[in-house]
């Protein structure tokens, strides 16, 4: 049984670890951490490592609220984690596959009410860049 349990924490850890939206901890028996990292964050940003706690932890209450799931914490290298601890005998492949896209869904809600507007990953267009309609068709005529 407990082979099981190992088996699904793996495979959680690999389906976190193919997603570009999470970031995949640790793996050891049969517990997964992991934590979201939204693809449009600024990474440079000097207070992106506290949002992304503050994040992760609403993504946990939230998921914990909903009923679907029972996540616990970890702090790993400093990184408030998520932590999936697989020992209940009714925990299936496809508990396992449901538990991403659901976090990753209530991570994006979350992250678009508390994102500050400097930690948005934002290319800003210079005018020079932008070509006005009439400019085009000249141009192109």
């Amino acid at each position: 049984m407990i082979s099981d349990d190992i088996s699904l924490a793996k495979e959680l850890y690999l389906q976190i670890s193919q997603r570009p939206d999470f970031e995949a901890l640790s793996c050891s028996l049969s517990i997964t951490t992991f934590r979201l990292v939204p693809l449009d964050l600024d990474r440079t940003h000097a207070d992106t490592e506290v949002y992304l706690d503050r994040l992760n932890r609403e993504v946990l209450s939230r998921l914990n609220n909903g009923g679907q799931v029972y996540l616990s914490n970890a702090i790993v290298d400093g990184k408030f984690a998520m932590r999936a601890c697989i020992v209940n005998f009714r925990t299936s492949q496809s508990d396992i596959e449901e538990l991403p896209p659901l976090a990753l869904q209530i991570g994006r809600e979350i992250d678009s009410e508390l994102r500050p507007d400097a930690l948005s990953d934002k290319m800003e267009l210079s005018p020079e860049w932008c070509v006005s309609p009439s400019r085009l068709a000249t141009s192109v005529g």
